[in-house]
């Protein structure tokens, strides 16, 4: 599987840096997403349905980078499900194209993975969608995966640097509880 997939559809952004997508420390994205996996096991080649949902934070804003944490989420292979133990990403705007990348752990009663993908942040119709290649990691076996999805802004974070002493940020109020679980 190449790379040329996720590079052959077009996505300007005009300025550079990762400001430019109104990413700030503290926001929270959610990534949704599902595909296929494939390994070979002897002399065939195994495929099994993948799906993703997976939490990120913003730790970190400079330039053209945004680091992400891994907060929480789950990664299904067939009917297993592997609850996200934590990892780590970035968001990167490369020659005006914006680039999605995270590696992470789960585990379940069955056994722990590693994951790690790559790809293609592309947005059409006021939607963020993601086309991403990556390598999920069981106990036993290495699979390369192709998942495609969207990404939808949970929460935004408070700015520090524009709070100040005299003009306290006051929280927003919440309609009702709000509960997210994976």
């Amino acid at each position: 599987m190449t790379i040329a997939m996720l590079l052959s559809t077009s996505l300007t952004v005009g300025a550079h840096g990762v400001q430019r997508h109104n990413l700030s420390v503290g926001d929270v994205y959610v990534l949704m997403a599902r595909g296929l996996a494939f390994t070979k096991v002897g002399n065939q080649t195994v495929r099994v349905r993948v799906s993703m949902v997976v939490a990120f934070n913003v730790t970190d804003v400079s330039g053209n980078r945004a680091k992400l944490s891994v907060v929480k989420g789950f990664v299904k292979l067939n009917s297993t499900t592997y609850v996200v133990d934590g990892g780590h990403g970035v968001v990167m705007v490369r020659k005006g194209r914006l680039y999605l990348g995270f590696k992470g752990y789960a585990s379940s009663d069955e056994g722990g993975l590693a994951f790690a993908f790559v790809g293609r942040v592309l947005r059409k119709g006021g939607r963020t969608g993601v086309v991403m290649v990556g390598r999920i990691r069981t106990d036993g076996l290495t699979y390369r995966a192709f998942v495609r999805g969207v990404v939808k802004k949970l929460h935004a974070g408070v700015n520090s640097e524009v709070q100040s002493p005299s003009t306290p940020l006051s929280p927003k109020r919440l309609r009702g509880p709000r509960r997210i679980s994976f």
